[in-house]
């Protein structure tokens, strides 16, 4: 996981000693191009770290056209914080632009950095 690792080390000034313990608290998958890492309507339960590949977050109008809120490209982070921390339901979609590899961070990951 060099780029969690990177971004851990270099972005948030994490030591390295406590970055390898962090891949503790966060879940790696591979996910296809065109698959849901979520859809409207259901509620955000992680954080996604974008280790390879490309994500969006988007959403779609009453006529059924796609408003692109946020790209996520390699090494970063993307995710529905109003749906993640309030439990609600999601307004968006996030999507695989390609195949790729993602972290699932749990929402209480950057407090575990802390501790």
């Amino acid at each position: 996981m060099k780029n969690i690792n990177n971004y851990l080390a270099k972005v948030l000034n994490v030591p390295l000693q406590s970055v390898n313990t962090c891949s503790l608290h966060y879940e790696v998958k591979k996910i296809p191009k065109n698959q849901f890492l979520l859809q409207y309507g259901e509620i955000c339960r992680h954080i996604f770290f974008v280790e390879k590949g490309l994500l969006k977050m988007y959403s779609i109008d009453k006529n059924g056209k796609e408003h692109i809120i946020q790209f996520a490209p390699e090494s970063w982070l993307i995710s529905d914080r109003s749906s993640l921390y309030f439990n609600e339901k999601s307004n968006y979609y996030i999507e695989a632009v390609e195949d790729s590899e993602v972290l699932f961070l749990h929402p209480d990951f950057f407090n575990k950095l802390v501790e």
